[in-house]
């Protein structure tokens, strides 16, 4: 593996989670851990209350919908729902000495669409006001708890990536923005799509801390894919608009993308690092005498990739 270097004595992100294990500890991955999951079919389980509250649970085409993993949401109106999420969140923290705790929606957009919930929603093509009343109401019961320094982790993806129009969230909640479903731009960075730069900047604006739900090492497409030029270009647009938390979805496939993964765990110790010495670094460690051939090898990839027409190509 690439030779030692020398770690920031602080680290750019509060939390990284770039790959974990072993290897995370000796890259410096750890902190907070502001990262979460699909979890609304959990925290209001389908066996405990479908028989006899389906009203907790959305309305979709004039039914309610028996949730399950990507299957359906919660009445995020419903004042039971509410209370339900937010003694499970309080129960969480008073037998977990955890600070965060992850509270996402269920995969899909099969949103509630009763009047109460819809009544919420500002932008047509948007949930996300619905979302934060939701989660503010939750919020303010689990600090009246007692657990006011916790945080609560959302996914914003989907129909609710965009930041909210009236509704400005509690300082619990840390929006984890997934880079997918129309918000990839790898390739040419965040910077170049004022589409997902708007995302960053008003979540970044609206929330003390910010987190990511990146795919440096894809977990889905094991061959290669270039993205040292994303990584330049968006670990320092992380750190200028309050993202302190940097996760991806990574898979183990060392040999096609390891230069992918070994690059945005340094980045997520030091966002304004060499990206140029850190290449040469990785190669010289890995590879030794092949080295300078597969740093051109390397920036024949990326070369290449950056004349794409479109950067979707690199990631989905």
């Amino acid at each position: 593996m690439p030779t030692d270097l020398p770690k920031p004595s602080q680290p750019s992100f509060e939390g990284r989670f770039i790959y974990g294990g072993e290897w995370g500890e000796k890259n410096g991955q750890g902190g907070l851990h502001a990262i979460t999951g699909h979890t609304w079919h959990n925290i209001i389980p389908p066996d405990k209350y479908w028989a006899t509250h389906p009203e907790y649970y959305s309305l979709n085409n004039g039914k309610r919908t028996r949730i399950a993993y990507g299957v359906g949401q919660l009445c995020t109106t419903n004042p039971a729902v509410i209370r339900i999420f937010a003694d499970y969140c309080i129960e969480f923290f008073r037998t977990h000495p955890t600070k965060c705790l992850g509270v996402a929606s269920n995969a899909g957009t099969d949103w509630c669409e009763c009047e109460n919930c819809r009544a919420l929603d500002v932008v047509e093509s948007s949930v996300t006001d619905r979302i934060i009343a939701f989660y503010n109401a939750v919020a303010r019961r689990v600090r009246a708890a007692g657990y006011g320094d916790r945080y609560l982790v959302f996914l914003a993806y989907n129909n609710m990536t965009e930041p909210p129009v009236e509704f400005k969230p509690d300082p619990m909640l840390v929006p984890q923005i997934c880079r997918w479903v129309g918000y990839e731009s790898y390739g040419e960075g965040i910077e170049a799509d004022l589409k997902l730069k708007a995302v960053f900047e008003g979540w970044g604006k609206l929330c003390p801390i910010v987190a990511t739900w990146d795919y440096w090492g894809n977990w889905q497409w094991p061959w290669f894919f270039p993205n040292v030029t994303s990584m330049r270009r968006d670990f320092p647009f992380y750190k200028k608009n309050n993202v302190k938390v940097v996760y991806s979805d990574t898979a183990a496939c060392w040999a096609t993308q390891g230069l992918n993964i070994w690059l945005a765990a340094q980045l997520s110790l030091n966002a304004d690092a060499d990206v140029d010495a850190l290449v040469e670094d990785y190669c010289k460690g890995m590879f030794h005498k092949a080295a300078p051939a597969m740093l051109r090898f390397y920036k024949l990839l990326e070369d290449n990739a950056d004349r794409l027409p479109s950067s979707h190509t690199r990631d989905g």
